[in-house]
Order: structure tokens, then C-alpha cells, then sequence
């Protein structure tokens, strides 16, 4: 994308955000065994502005200014087989991956409040669909999950809050964020002339870790 005019200066603001990416997907075994994947990328830069108090004769006219590129990467990758006429397995996995090196930094912050976050998500989901005949077919699954995030700040000092300015690091940084879900799933669906019963049962298991 390239630059927009703004509807108040009635001029083109500096902007570019860089999308691109593909997909590819065919047989492995004819009739059998098929794939699918997919990739998507962004890079957006951008400038982080500051007009931190006191700082008038540190930086010109007192503005301070940092060049960043938020970059971002998605995947998809998915498998499915015809086991035999009545067995199908399916498996599905995906990720995202967020980083921004330069953040923190708007308004009257200052310099010393800069931190770098990095943010990702896994998935994956694995199906067993098994027909019993016309009426009556059994899916097990089993999901995986994962999300995460780290914030790394770019000075590990003490932090000084006075009241018109914030200065040194980030007082609640370093952080990190892991959490885990797994889940086991089984359906019977049972179809009875016009009559379709569904019973199933699930468990999930969520784990949190959260250091700094």
C-alpha cells in the first residue's frame, strides 16, 4: 500500500506497507493423499515520534524520532488422506509470528521507555473420521494450541516517575507470556431416518507460565 492524502493537510502522508506471499497445494498419492500450504507476509515501517519533557535541547526541537518495521509471517500447511473407503485423516497446522524490535515510544515518552515485543501462535489439529456404514460415523481429534509473547526492554535501569516524565526502563519488563492448550475430542454421529443423534465428550488441558 502506498500513501493516502490526509483529509485535513490535503497531502500525501509518507506510508508503505509491504503484503505479499502464496499458496501451493496438489496430490502427493492420487485419489489418496492431498496437501495444501499457504505463506502471507508483512512488513510495515514505520518512525516513532516523541516530544518527551525536558528534553527541548537533547533533540531537534525537542522531537525525537526512531525508525521501526513491524514484521509479521503466517503459515498454513494441511495434509488429507483416504485411508481406506470408510477411514479419513486429516491434519491442519498453522503459525504466526509478530515482531516489532522498536515499541513503547508516543507522546511525551521518553528514549529509555523503548522495548522490543515478539508475539507468536501455533496450532495444530489432528482428525480421525471413521464410518461405521450410512448412519453412523466416529471423529476423534486432537488439538494443540500455543501463544506467547516477550517483551525485552532496551534499558534494564531502574524506572524514575516524576510528575511530568517517566524516565529508565520499563518497570513491569522484561516480561514473558507461554500458554498451552491441548484438547482430546470424540463424536459418534447417528443418523435414524429423519431423526441425526450427536453424543461426544472433550477434555482440555490449559497450561499458563508467565516470568519476568
Amino acid at each position: 500500500a502506498g500513501s493516502a492524502a490526509d483529509p485535513i493537510a490535503h497531502e500525501g502522508l509518507p506510508f508503505t506497507d509491504e503484503q505479499f506471499g502464496g499458496t501451493l497445494g496438489g496430490p502427493i498419492r492420487k485419489s489418496r493423499i492431498f496437501y495444501f500450504g499457504s505463506y502471507e507476509g508483512e512488513r510495515n515501517p514505520t518512525t516513532l515520534v516523541s516530544n518527551p519533557y525536558g528534553f527541548a535541547s537533547v533533540y531537534p526541537n525537542g522531537v525525537y524520532t526512531h525508525p521501526d518495521t513491524i514484521t509479521d509471517n503466517e503459515y498454513l500447511i494441511r495434509i488429507d488422506e483416504q485411508l481406506r473407503n470408510n477411514d479419513h485423516l486429516f491434519l491442519r497446522t498453522n503459525a504466526d509470528m509478530t515482531t516489532n524490535p522498536y515499541d513503547g515510544i508516543s507522546g511525551t515518552s521518553v528514549p529509555s521507555q523503548l522495548y522490543a515485543a515478539d508475539r507468536n501462535n501455533y496450532e495444530a489439529l489432528l482428525r480421525y473420521t471413521h464410518s461405521h456404514g450410512p448412519n453412523l460415523v466416529n471423529a476423534a481429534s486432537f488439538g494443540w494450541y500455543h501463544y506467547g509473547f516477550t517483551y525485552e526492554p532496551y534499558y534494564p535501569e531502574v524506572s524514575l516517575t516524576f510528575p511530568s516524565v517517566t524516565i529508565g526502563g520499563i518497570a513491569n519488563y522484561p516480561e514473558r507470556w507461554d500458554q498451552e492448550n491441548q484438547s482430546y475430542h470424540d463424536d459418534i454421529f447417528w443418523l435414524h431416518r429423519k431423526h441425526s443423534i450427536k453424543v461426544g465428550g472433550e477434555f482440555r488441558s490449559v497450561k499458563d507460565g508467565n516470568y519476568d
